[in-house]
């Protein structure tokens, strides 16, 4: 089939939503399919899209462009391509895409129902006013994780029989054989946090708790945060220094799929104690490399982290604290946790990704030819 895909998210830095969308369609075009990718502007620097996908790139910059754009060219360039099925991959449909034809909407969370206190203004009214229209007006939608698709059929209960569970592809980072034979990048064995320093990450906790931690495991371990700067956030070396514990924590900015996959690879554990995720893609992703993964007790982490992980109130400094400590000190927990880390990541694959969302873009396009 010709996908039409919105593609904006492509157009500004890399960041999770672009990485979910470059990784699906390169899945979908080896799997056969015409892909179109409809873009605001050229992507970003260094962005490795699928080798078949045909570009429509236009030239909005800047916010109120691609909202410009958004609005009139993109469902004009849509009409224009005849595709089989439009797909909004990010919470967004087009207005006025032509009425015949179909489209699948995917959302990755609701946190501007669940957590809105960790949203910045902007974006919080832009999912309060896009989101509940592009959802009425999907034939399906997809949720990346169960989790998600509760929340879905909660507040939009008219959709509930249309929504359909499509996860993540997980970039097979582990796949780098290089990388786990290359030197480990700290001397001491190291927690690792991945994602955008963000209130919703509860960057804070996490170095509250490791702070707390026995002054002779701190010593002997160090807390390292891989991400970029996100909305409202903190320093997380202020934060360090105000909890003593500057010394043994090591601040890294985005760093690139190799430089990540060595983070992975040799790390002890991964610490995520995020107030929410839709999904929490960098649990999966250390996973793959065996690291037992220290995560929340709510929204969609238990069921992406399964059996390979340990849970906390992210709330409750004490209770990660404790956690932190068992991972880094017990090893035959961490031994168990491990070998269940690997188990569970197989659970998600671009391939298992690219067959439900053939399927969710095959059943819009039963759908809406039955409306005709």
């Amino acid at each position: 089939m010709h996908i039409a895909v919105d593609g904006r998210n492509l157009v500004s830095e890399l960041s999770g939503l672009a990485r979910y969308l470059i990784e699906i369609t390169a899945a979908l075009s080896a799997r056969g399919h015409e892909i179109t990718l409809l873009m605001p502007g050229p992507p970003a620097a260094g962005t490795q899209l699928p080798a078949k996908a045909q570009l429509d790139i236009a030239r909005f910059p800047g916010p109120i462009g691609r909202l410009f754009w958004s609005a009139s060219v993109l469902p004009a360039r849509a009409k224009k391509l005849h595709a089989d099925v439009f797909w909004g991959p990010a919470h967004r449909l087009p207005p006025w895409l032509p009425a015949s034809l179909p489209r699948v909407l995917t959302i990755h969370d609701l946190v501007w129902r669940r957590a809105p206190e960790t949203m910045r203004f902007k974006g919080l009214i832009a999912e309060r006013l896009l989101m509940g229209p592009a959802i009425r007006k999907a034939d399906i939608v997809c949720a990346v994780s169960q989790a998600t698709a509760d929340d879905i059929a909660e507040f939009y209960s008219a959709v509930r029989g249309r929504i359909r569970l499509v996860p993540p592809p997980v970039n097979s980072l582990a796949a780098r054989s290089d990388v786990a034979a290359s030197g480990a990048p700290f001397d001491e064995p190291y927690v690792l946090f991945v994602g955008t320093f963000e209130p919703r990450k509860n960057i804070a906790g996490l170095i509250g708790a490791f702070a707390r931690l026995p002054e002779a495991v701190r010593a002997a371990n160090r807390l390292v945060l891989c991400g970029g700067k996100g909305w409202r956030s903190e320093s997380p070396l202020a934060l360090a220094a105000q909890a003593g514990v500057a010394d043994r924590v090591t601040v890294m900015g985005r760093t690139g799929d190799t430089g990540l996959a060595a983070l992975y690879a040799h790390a002890r554990c991964l610490a995520l104690p995020s107030f929410f995720e839709g999904f929490g893609l960098p649990i999966v992703e250390a996973q793959r490399f065996g690291l037992p993964v220290l995560t929340s007790d709510r929204s969609s982490m238990p069921e992406v982290a399964g059996e390979g992980a340990l849970f906390a109130d992210p709330y409750d400094t004490g209770a990660i604290a404790s956690a932190l400590e068992r991972l880094l000190c017990d090893d035959a927990l961490h031994a168990e946790l491990s070998k269940k880390a690997l188990s569970n990541s197989a659970r998600f694959s671009a391939e298992k990704s690219a067959v439900a969302m053939e399927e969710a873009l095959d059943q819009a396009i039963a759908l809406r030819g039955a409306r005709r």
